[in-house]
């Protein structure tokens, strides 16, 4: 294990810190888990710089890297003037863990969770401290705003999490992903963040961790301004298919009785979720006979919703398609 601080450790320093915790210019931890990014760190590190909250720490968490992402990263960080933390993992544990030991070695009031191969956006943490910094609610444990997704050569895709119609979250949209606060697009009250660590059973943290955080009445406050750059990538963990489906079987499996407790048809609907994220998933693989069995396992769950989704089932059918006569093509 590996720690290089780049940290003010005077006594007049520390308290300065604590007295800023009140004031608009709180500090502010920035938590980057990295591996194997070597195109992309750069770009992500010149956008925390490019902020104007004047009081940032970063904390980089290498993820036993075998590229040259650790070495460009801790390169950049060696002369931008910003108090820093790098850790490094003596070997590689997975993006839950990663995260969770960024979280534990932040000292910020709040603190932002961003990819290594994607961007904070302009003035985005001085915007959302300031919205934090002014709500008085208790539930609240974050500001969230939407991602603008790009590509790998940062060609606008479109937009994630816009809640431009429906500003409010609620556990039944959580459970449902009727609504999906993206980690990327959050900062969070520090504090809060602690006390719900990411599960580091699962292979993805961000469901699991929303459904904990609506379960125990906490809430996330919408800002409708663009909060970060989401990259697409060949290799991301979305495409791994079987591992999320596994995950998402994982979730459900811990969550459902907590939900049917709540609310039985809710819990209906949390297992619908599932399956149709599974299948959606599953048409990603260009393996017909298993697209067919979770259609038809659709179709018995409830056959109502899966004709309100047509066009996503339609997409799927599409896509499947698309990846077979590939595969044809490529064997011919």
């Amino acid at each position: 294990m590996t720690y290089d601080s780049h940290y003010p450790t005077s006594k007049g320093q520390q308290d300065e810190a604590q007295a800023n915790e009140h004031k608009s210019d709180a500090l502010v931890s920035v938590v980057i888990p990295l591996f194997n990014h070597e195109k992309y760190i750069t770009e992500t590190l010149d956008s925390i710089f490019a902020q104007d909250h004047s009081n940032i720490e970063i904390i980089l968490v290498d993820d036993v890297s075998t590229d040259n992402s650790l070495k460009l990263a801790k390169d950049k960080l060696a002369s931008c003037g910003v108090a820093h933390i790098v850790l490094e993992n003596t070997y590689n544990v997975g993006v839950c863990k990663t995260i969770n030991r960024g979280i534990r070695a932040a000292h910020g009031k709040y603190t932002c969770l961003i990819a290594s191969d994607d961007m904070l956006a302009m003035g985005r943490i001085k915007r959302h401290v300031k919205i934090l910094e002014e709500c008085i609610d208790p539930d609240i444990v974050a500001c969230h705003g939407p991602l603008q997704v790009i590509s790998e050569d940062g060609t606008l895709l479109g937009l994630k999490g816009d809640r431009a119609k429906n500003k409010h979250y609620d556990l039944a949209s959580i459970v449902t992903k009727k609504t999906n606060p993206c980690l990327q697009g959050c900062t969070f009250i520090t504090k809060k963040l602690k006390d719900f660590p990411f599960d580091e059973n699962l292979f993805f943290e961000d469901w699991d961790f929303l459904i904990r955080l609506f379960l125990e009445g906490y809430n996330v406050l919408y800002d409708e301004v663009i909060s970060a750059k989401y990259r697409v990538v060949p290799d991301g963990v979305s495409k791994q298919i079987d591992k999320m489906i596994e995950a998402r079987h994982d979730i459900r499996n811990k969550h459902f009785k907590a939900i049917a407790s709540k609310d039985l048809k809710l819990a209906r609907d949390f297992d619908f979720t599932i399956a149709f994220w599974n299948f959606i998933g599953i048409s990603h693989t260009g393996k017909m006979k298993a697209w067919t069995i979770a259609f038809a396992r659709l179709l018995v769950l409830n056959p109502r919703a899966v004709i309100f989704r047509a066009r996503d089932v339609a997409w799927s059918l599409k896509n499947l398609i698309r990846l077979k006569v590939k595969v044809i093509i490529r064997d011919i």
